[in-house]
């Protein structure tokens, strides 16, 4: 039954039969089936009834997208009552910082900080290579990691020493919550009578331990749980997503299947050519303003040896045509984006990203760049000590946080001299903020010697004005102009983007769900569905022929 039959609340009938009905639902959404705009709207729905809610999104981004959704579009504030955030967020204000202790033996509030983790292992940052099972079995996470009974021992010994001292790593947190459900059912009664329902966005990316903790809430009471995403989009399988998961909770719990195929992005053309590099080959309903737009999509091939030519030859395709109002470039790595943009490839640590990104939002920062800078802060303050974060008020740690923005030097000269400015800064702030246990900075960490020959301005904008992201931070988005770029394989044994996205192609079907080569053809597909009208896709020059012409007789013109 749908609700409020005569209230669709900006829904389209297909959109508002799914999400404004009553109950645990799972929801598969086609890209550009505007899922924002439905979750938003059930979400209004619950709030007007007076229900309280938890929506749980794979990154804060994607969960402050809806919820600013929901106040844009309905009016509707997330106050309190709610929680609107990451899961792992949730967990941790729910159950670890609260619970944990009583499984852990830590005298302070147990707190989710991988890097305190670190230094307080013997083994360091290998102790993040090993993660829980649900059943609580201690294993390698990936085959190169060793998993010799002592190595094993010695990962344990170090993550049960850091629990013992109030911190945990984000694996060993999905382990603890589900051992708070599982062994306190009244904890576990308590949180699922707080919220009516928990919303899931972009479910398709939880791993087994996430999906668990999720079942032993709903089978603890939970009102409702709803699963929404496109498991098409399945793509950080190094956390441990797997397509299969979801449905397999759904069937186990019950949950009404659903499934949106109308697509407000991409026009008619795109969807039955993008259709063709996943499970289910029928392709989705174009209804948006680019619907009967007759744009092929177009094949290029590229010098690999000339990346930073690309964005030229992309600009001249785009010229045959009206100029698109936004475009992007998509690549599979770091290292090729960084060549097409003339941006270094260089990692920096997280606290530099961070403090980078406090500086250029300084005039207008976010509520999340704020946490994250309240969080650095406040992790540096209290060090690796056994410190608990309720010794610091929130009035002073967001009073500091103001002065350490306030205090950060320009954006100019090499990333080294700057990151040894803003780490003094730093280190000034945070004794000030808690002098018990504050660390040094400046003098605790070494600059890489190959941060003092790049400058930070063209770290951060590059030598070419096009946009350049991974495939992986596209998600989500819409553009208008689309190339995705294949890389040719570093090593002569790898299999290169080219035959990994032809699969399909070649082969008359799509060649299932699991496998790394599945993997790449679901970030491809990612790719290739944030575009509106235009998809321009640049294979190696070496890319064999046969592979070409898959693409070809697929509706790719162009060579």
């Amino acid at each position: 039954m749908i609700k409020d039959a005569g209230n669709n609340r900006g829904l389209s009938d297909d959109q508002a039969a799914a999400m404004l009905g009553e109950g645990d639902l799972i929801l598969t959404a086609c890209p550009g089936s505007g899922k924002t705009r439905s979750i938003a709207a059930r979400m209004a729905m619950l709030v007007s009834e007076g229900e309280a809610l938890a929506l749980v999104s794979y990154t804060n981004t994607g969960a402050d997208e809806i919820a600013r959704a929901a106040a844009e579009l309905h009016g509707t504030r997330i106050d309190g009552l709610n929680f609107v955030g990451t899961l792992h967020s949730f967990i941790h204000k729910y159950l670890i910082q609260p619970f944990a202790h009583l499984l852990t033996g830590s005298v302070v509030p147990v707190r989710i900080d991988p890097d305190a983790v670190s230094e307080l292992s013997p083994i360091g940052d290998r102790v993040h290579n090993y993660r829980y099972t649900v059943d609580g079995v201690l294993v390698p996470k990936g085959a190169k990691t060793p998993s010799a009974p002592a190595d094993i021992l010695a990962a344990q010994t170090s993550k049960e020493l850091a629990a013992s001292r109030g911190v945990v790593g984000y694996d060993d947190a999905l382990h603890y919550a589900y051992r708070i459900l599982q062994e306190f059912p009244n904890i576990a009664q308590a949180l699922a009578i707080r919220f009516g329902e928990i919303i899931v966005d972009e479910a398709q990316d939880s791993n087994e331990a996430q999906l668990a903790i999720l079942s032993a809430i709903k089978l603890s009471g939970l009102k409702s749980l709803v699963l929404v995403g496109d498991y098409d989009q399945t793509i950080y399988s190094f956390g441990g997503s797997r397509p299969d998961l979801c449905q397999r909770l759904a069937t186990e719990l019950g949950l009404r299947p659903w499934e949106l195929r109308e697509n407000f992005r991409s026009s008619q053309i795109l969807c039955n050519t993008t259709a063709r590099f996943r499970q289910k080959k029928a392709p989705d309903l174009a209804v948006g303003k680019y619907a009967s737009d007759p744009t092929q999509p177009r094949i290029l091939l590229y010098d690999p040896g000339s990346p930073e030519e690309l964005p030229e030859s992309f600009s001249r395709l785009l010229s045959e045509a009206a100029q698109p109002s936004s475009s992007v470039i998509l690549v599979r790595s770091k290292a090729l984006r960084a060549r097409i943009s003339g941006r270094p490839d260089i990692n920096l640590w997280n606290e530099i990203e961070i403090l980078i990104d406090a500086k250029m939002s300084e005039s207008a920062p976010s509520l999340r760049k704020w946490r994250s800078l309240e969080t650095m802060l406040l992790r540096w303050s209290l060090g690796g000590a056994d410190g608990a974060p309720g010794c610091i008020s929130r009035g002073d740690l967001r009073r500091y946080s103001v002065e350490l923005v306030q205090m950060l030097p320009d954006l100019d000269g090499s990333i080294g001299d700057w990151a040894v400015q803003v780490l003094e800064v730093v280190d000034s702030v945070a004794e000030a903020l808690y002098p018990e246990s504050a660390r040094n900075l400046a003098r605790g960490r070494t600059i890489p010697q190959g941060w003092y020959r790049v400058e930070l301005q063209k770290y951060l904008l590059g030598s070419s004005p096009w946009d350049v992201e991974t495939i992986h931070s596209s998600k989500g988005t819409t553009v208008e102009a689309v190339m995705i770029v294949a890389n040719e394989p570093s090593k002569p044994w790898m299999t290169s983007d080219a035959a990994n996205w032809s699969r399909p192609l070649m082969a008359g079907s799509y060649s299932g769900a699991s496998g790394s080569g599945s993997e790449e053809l679901r970030i491809f597909y990612v790719g290739v569905t944030r575009a509106e009208r235009s998809l321009v896709v640049a294979l190696p020059n070496s890319t064999p022929s046969n592979l070409v012409s898959s693409f070809v007789q697929a509706g790719f013109s162009g060579l």
